[in-house]
């Protein structure tokens, strides 16, 4: 998993084991404004928007 900021750079980075449904990620330090987040497992890769505010 990451979490990529606007401009591109990766602010986060996670694994997430194959098996877990939840993943908590600590975003408190971050900057308000828009991330994307990326998700890969296997060849599929889902992106969504993260908003904080």
């Amino acid at each position: 998993m990451e979490l990529i900021d606007l401009f591109g750079k990766i602010i986060v980075v996670e694994q997430i084991p194959p098996w877990s449904q939840l993943k908590n990620v600590d975003i408190s330090e971050l900057s308000s404004g828009i991330y994307i987040l990326k998700i890969r497992w296997g060849n599929n890769v889902v992106y969504g928007k993260v908003m904080k505010e």
